[in-house]
């Protein structure tokens, strides 16, 4: 009898041992992962932080990061992010679509979103100027602003 026993118990463990590969071999479908980073031209300036932990994509996925000017530089108005889908040098001039990426924007919190991830991407950076540079072009620009409001005041213009 318990030799019968032993018998049943080694065929049921060796079918569902069986039916169990089957099942992982049928439902097995390789899915492809994609890596997202800065392009290397704009390494020195841009870094991104991935809100998941990982540069790296399931196919079709979502990727969301977000991004810190280094090395002394500095975001103002006129800065934008583009992504491309090739480590050659994007065409970045601001608010022109063309066929090396597109121009992405931050939400309110400043994450960027990036969906359907179906190949390896980079992301270029635009007017991201040296923050010396920056602040004098602000400090111009607030300048610019105080005479103008003083001749309106002065002149009455």
């Amino acid at each position: 009898m318990k030799k019968l026993i032993s018998v049943i118990l080694a065929v049921i463990i060796a079918f569902s041992c069986c039916s169990l590969m089957v099942f992982a071999a049928e439902g097995d479908n390789f899915t492809n992962s994609y890596f997202v980073n800065v392009a290397p031209a704009c390494a020195e300036k841009l870094a991104i932080t991935s809100v998941s932990g990982t540069n790296y994509v399931i196919e079709g996925g979502t990727f969301q990061f977000t991004a810190e000017a280094i090395n002394g530089h500095a975001f103002d108005q006129t800065t934008v992010l583009k992504v491309a889908n090739t480590h050659y040098e994007a065409d970045v001039v601001l608010g022109v679509e063309s066929e090396y990426g597109y121009i992405i924007e931050p939400d309110k919190d400043g994450v960027y979103t990036i969906e359907n991830v179906r190949e390896d991407l980079y992301i270029y950076v635009a007017n991201l100027e040296k923050e010396s540079f920056s602040t004098l072009k602000d400090f111009l620009f607030n300048m610019m602003k105080f005479f103008r409001d003083l001749m309106k005041w002065f002149f009455g213009v």
